[in-house]
């Protein structure tokens, strides 16, 4: 904003100065019980809950507080003119005196204090809500950006000097009268959602102060100038202190009525007497609830797909952010309203195709140069033309991503355009915007490229004196008069010209009504920049993984440093608030990648390979006295890798003899113990590494025998605490128990550590984290809720309006074989599987036999014998039962829709996968085989896709 815009705005608040806010609430509380508010001025306490202002109790339910703000706390240094001065608020309440505080449900509570170009001093407003705000799982979901702004989205520009029309208007009456009937003005606010381009939400009342202000015969049209929150001003005489009123939708083809009785609005004795005292007519705010419903659920339609697996005519050998722009318009073309990607973060770290993996990043704002458009960062001269020209070719001519040869080309073509434009670039006033924005992460990220590139690895802890770092020196490594400095530059460079192709499809798909919807990964890479700056933040002596499930036998170990909560909550979780700001530039919504992590998170200690050897973090853990109660006393026994002779010879044949001799010691009778320097997963994987002689088959069945245990040691207390290795039913450790009481007693405390024990705990350390991310931006939340489900999830997930996922081949239900869409909740997405999974025609010629046909009977309800091949026609009627099905969203992988169409899809379904979740070291590499423009001139494909679309009634407006 410019200095002569800002000093106006300042001079505005010092005209208006303060104004005193009278909160009443009613909330039906008991005995114990205190209620507070807490906002975004100091004071309310700034969001702190523990500073946040006490309110009073008064007869009937009600609780009031007063407090005097300075409108000049409230302006920002971005504020425009014509705009208002807003306090956000929330209610709270407080228990065991004040120990236990927890906030009303939904969002912050919005009030304008004045607008800044409305120069009369308000003496005072007096606000009265509804405290009793039950489960709104409508207004959590469609007052998000992503309904807001995209799907709803409203003609702001028209709309709004109406609005401060209205309000000056409303306000000059009643002045012109105050002093002779002691006016008011009346503010009535609605939360309305699903309120489509031409509807208005209109106002009506039995006042006839109200009829006499109706500017339509239906009543009053409303403001739309904060939907989902509706607003109307109206000048009342004091005498009208008391009237019903109701809200209506006009403005379509007919008018639609609220299903409930009138609203009834009043003034207290206390407010009227306010009003009588005051010299200028006081502002009454009215915050209406429950919101308006007209009973609709709204349903739409997404397609999933990486960035890196777009492939356009101009694109260089991976899909681009530019190539978004194609992706918006095939959803314009045929009704779906969404985009799901999966992480753009760089993940460069060991600069080979490794870091092909998306999950891994190295920082959780810097995006990956790959996605970057080279032709569009600088006036390039001849040969560096023919050189991009060339390698677009070479590349584009590919299957699939060539991840090292695509980040060689582009790092080269980046720093060519550096030495021409850099300079330039970073001089210019867009780019110092930017920097200045952006400082706080772009200046130490570029500082660890330098140092991973010149050090040669990004291992920080190897980087000497450079492993851990204070600001002043960050500041010095990356100061303009330094030596090295265009090695920070161009990192500059780089991330500002992503930063904007990003931000101009994010725009773009904006603009044309389809959502943007990123991916928040679990975890980050544990050589990153954000482990290398905040190291207190992680617990880096463990990793992150997933047990055993569908996708993996022997569990999921990505590698990641799990959470350090505690450290995190002690600044009231900066990071990912920082982190979920950074994302909600670009996407208006996003996936919380393995939301299971934010309940308890599979932990994995650093000496293991495997996820299998793994323990739910945090978790209450079972104790020696607890396992000595039921007789089970022989820790070793438990703990130990139980192998007999027996299991070497049958599991490794001729080689039995060499095997044992290597790794193992005898102990007692029959039973061997691995030799120290291979007693860990980590140390049999590191000898077979280096001992080439070792035949790699042996690597398997050993880790399956070191794995080969009933119970693991606590990491903290090992010899006091213990947690049951997960299925230890299955393991011979179990199997080989001498006593069959002591299997039961095992079995009971497996089902009580993994379903029952841990479930309050969990529930209550979720409820510290995901209302915080709920609520750190305005984007739509969707949960992976996939896997090994705690019986508190459903729950958490329904009362914070968390979309779940639901995937046919794995059902909720484990008592059934396929999941049934016709069945799904309303807040889920319903998908026939995701980038983890094989496609719907690979997964259908992986099935056995039987398991086909039994799908092709009961999900298809065909006759006859089920093809081993999965036709055209059978995708379709896939794609048809889910979005047919109640879910608001259904979101299919994009080679699922291509594989409707027999001239379109790929000859080999194998080829289609984009993730294989079992291989750790799985190539992240899948693209599309045909360009996107050759997919938009498919006449009959974008009519098939329209048409799935219109079957399922998707995206109706």
């Amino acid at each position: 904003m410019s200095n002569d815009l800002s000093n106006q705005l300042k001079e505005t608040c010092s005209v208006t100065g303060t104004v005193c806010v009278y909160f009443r609430c009613h909330f039906d509380s008991i005995p114990g019980q205190e209620v507070l508010i807490a906002g975004s001025c100091k004071a309310l306490g700034g969001w702190d809950p523990t500073e946040a202002l006490a309110m009073k109790y008064s007869e009937r339910g009600q609780w009031t507080a007063q407090v005097t703000i300075p409108l000049q706390s409230l302006v920002h240094s971005s504020q425009q003119l014509h705009t208002p001065v807003l306090l956000y608020y929330r209610y709270l309440v407080a228990e065991d005196k004040g120990k236990t505080r927890y906030w009303e449900q939904g969002r912050s509570r919005q009030l304008e204090l004045c607008c800044s170009d409305f120069r009369a001093a308000l003496p005072a407003v007096i606000v009265y809500d509804d405290f009793a705000r039950t489960l709104d799982q409508e207004g959590d979901i469609f007052s998000t950006v992503a309904f807001r702004d995209i799907v709803f989205r409203r003609n702001v520009k028209q709309s709004e000097p109406s609005y401060y029309e209205k309000y000056k208007e409303a306000y000059e009456n009643a002045k012109g009268r105050h002093e002779k009937t002691k006016s008011y003005v009346l503010q009535i606010q609605v939360p309305a959602y699903q309120v489509y381009q031409k509807q208005q939400i209109l106002l009506c009342g039995t006042s006839e102060a109200l009829k006499s202000q109706y500017d339509t015969p239906d009543g009053l049209t409303m403001s739309d100038t904060f939907v989902p929150l509706w607003s109307a001003f109206i000048s009342l005489p004091l005498s009208t202190s008391q009237f019903a009123y109701t809200f209506q939708i006009g403005g379509g083809d007919e008018v639609i009525k609220e299903n409930r009785e009138m609203r009834i609005f009043w003034l207290s004795l206390m407010d009227e007497q306010i009003i009588r005292q005051s010299t200028e007519p006081p502002l009454v705010v009215c915050h209406s609830y429950p919101p308006f419903c007209h009973n609709q659920n709204w349903r739409g339609s997404g397609i999933a797909i990486p960035v890196f697996s777009l492939r356009t005519q101009a694109s260089c050998g991976v899909g681009e952010f530019s190539d978004l722009k194609f992706l918006v318009d095939f959803c314009v073309k045929t009704n779906f309203q969404l985009v799901q990607l999966l992480p753009v973060n760089d993940t460069r770290v060991h600069n080979t195709w490794v870091d092909s993996y998306p999950y891994s990043s190295v920082s959780i704002c810097a995006l990956h140069p790959q996605y970057l458009r080279l032709d569009r960062i600088c006036e390039a001269p001849s040969y560096l033309k023919a050189e991009l020209e060339k390698e677009r070719r070479r590349l584009n001519e590919l299957p699939s991503v060539d991840y090292e040869e695509v980040v060689r080309f582009k790092e080269y073509y980046i720093l060519e355009a550096y030495k021409l434009s850099g300079k330039e670039v970073l001089q210019s006033k867009e780019f110092l915007e930017f920097f200045e924005e952006n400082k706080a992460w772009l200046m130490p990220y570029a500082v660890y490229r330098y140092l991973l590139n010149t050090t040669g690895t990004g291992d920080h802890t190897k980087w000497g004196n450079r492993s851990h770092i204070t600001m002043e020196e960050l500041e010095a490594l990356a100061s303009p008069t330094s030596l090295h400095f265009d090695h920070i530059g161009v990192t500059y460079f780089t991330q500002f010209h992503l930063h904007l192709q990003l931000l101009e499809a994010s725009q773009y798909a904006a603009e044309h009504g389809v959502i943007l919807k990123g991916d928040l990964p679990i975890g980050v890479n544990r050589n990153c920049l954000d482990t290398w700056l905040y190291p207190h933040l992680f617990r880096l002596h463990m990793q992150c993984g997933a047990p055993p499930d569908y996708f993996a036998e022997f569990g999921q170990n990505w590698g990641f440093p799990t959470y350090d909560w505690d450290q995190m909550a002690s600044n009231n979780f900066e990071w990912w608030r920082f982190r979920l700001n950074q994302m909600a530039q670009y996407f208006h919504a996003y996936r919380i990648d393995h939301i299971l992590g934010f309940f308890r998170i599979w932990e994995i200690p650093i000496r293991y390979v495997n996820g299998i050897c793994g323990r739910f973090f945090p978790s209450i853990p079972i104790s020696r006295s607890e396992l000595e109660s039921r007789g089970l006393w022989d820790m070793d026994r438990y703990c130990k890798p139980w192998i007999r002779e027996s299991f070497i010879r049958e599991q490794f044949g001729d080689d039995a003899g060499q095997v044992m001799n290597i790794f193992f010691d005898h102990g007692h009778g029959d039973l061997l113990n691995f030799k120290e320097c291979y007693d860990t997963e980590y140390k049999l994987s590191r000898a077979f590494e280096q001992q080439h002689h070792f035949k790699q088959e042996w690597l398997v069945l050993l880790l399956r025998l070191i794995s080969n245990v009933i119970l693991l040691r606590d990491e903290d207390e090992p010899n006091q605490l213990f947690h049951p290795r997960i299925d230890l039913m299955k393991t011979t450790s179990y199997n080989e128990l001498m006593d069959d009481n002591w299997k039961h007693q095992f079995y009971e405390l497996y089902e009580d550590y993994f379903f029952h024990r841990q479930d309050d705990l969990w529930r209550k350390k979720s409820m510290l984290k995901l209302p915080m991310m709920k609520n750190s931006t305005g984007m739509l939340v969707i949960g992976e809720d996939l896997g090994m489900i705690p019986a508190c999830v459903p729950d958490v997930m329904n009362a914070l309006s968390i979309i779940g996922m639901r995937i046919q081949r794995m059902p909720a239900d484990p008592k059934v074989e396929f999941g049934n869409p016709q069945y799904y909740e309303y807040l889920t997405i319903a998908t026939p599987g995701s980038h983890d999974m094989a496609t719907i025609r690979g997964w259908w010629e992986e099935m056995e036999n039987d398991q086909r046909q039994r799908f092709y009977e009961q999900m298809l309800a065909r006759s006859g014998d089920a093809p081993r091949k999965c036709e055209a026609d059978i995708v379709q009627q896939i794609l048809e039962q889910h979005v047919s099905s109640p879910s608001i969203w259904a979101i299919f992988l994009f080679q699922d829709i291509l594989g409707m169409d027999e001239k379109l899809r790929r000859d080999n379904p194998a080829e289609e996968q984009i993730n294989v979740p079992a291989n750790p070291k799985h190539y992240w590499r899948y693209r599309l085989h045909v360009s996107l423009e050759t997919i938009l001139s498919s006449t009959d494909f974008l009519q098939k896709c329209q048409k799935l679309n219109e079957i399922g009634a998707r995206g109706i407006l």
